[in-house]
């Protein structure tokens, strides 16, 4: 009978197995490769990162362009001209729109201005498409007055002129525009 010692027993069950050879140097020679190409393309990484990154980390002395900044044009809110004499004229005005009460507020505008106030009410229609001014022959300085008056609202023209025998000097059509 052949009987083993403890000692023994181990040895001889591990010499039909399998046991890694921890001195190979092949394999040690293939991971030697593997860090190195892997240390080379972390490496380019950080050179391509530097390369396309070094414009936001360097100051160019290159003058800067200079930012548009927005210009606010107030529109002169039409005021009494002390040469032209606002009181002496009446001015009547209509409503050619749908918007209810426009001739009043518009003719309160006006009489602020300086105006005389004439009657208010509808125009004929309520779908004229452009503000016009009619005025009295002769009374072309109040026409234009009249047009910059209405300008900063309203994109008002010259329209027929009104009769001599009409009860006012003017008279505004208010259209959409």
């Amino acid at each position: 009978m052949n009987e083993q010692t403890p000692e023994e027993q181990p040895a001889q069950q591990l010499e039909g197995q399998f046991t890694p050879n921890l001195n190979n140097k092949k394999s040690s020679g293939v991971s030697k490769i593997v860090v190195i190409i892997v240390g080379l393309i972390v490496l380019a990484l950080i050179g391509v990162s530097g390369y396309l990154l070094r414009g936001q980390f360097t100051q160019t002395s290159a003058q800067p362009s200079p930012t548009p900044s927005e210009t606010v044009v107030s529109e002169p809110s039409p005021s009494p001209s002390p040469d032209f004499g606002r009181a002496k004229y009446t001015v009547r005005v209509l409503n050619g729109t749908k918007q209810s009460g426009l001739a009043g507020t518009i003719s309160a505008k006006l009489v602020e201005l300086g105006y005389t106030a004439g009657k208010t009410g509808n125009a004929t229609s309520s779908a004229i498409a452009r503000t016009f001014v009619r005025v009295k022959p002769d009374l072309t300085d109040l026409l234009d007055q009249l047009i910059k008056d209405l300008s900063p609202d309203y994109d008002a023209s010259a329209g027929a002129e009104l009769k001599d025998s009409d009860t006012v000097d003017a008279e505004v059509v208010l259209g959409a525009k």
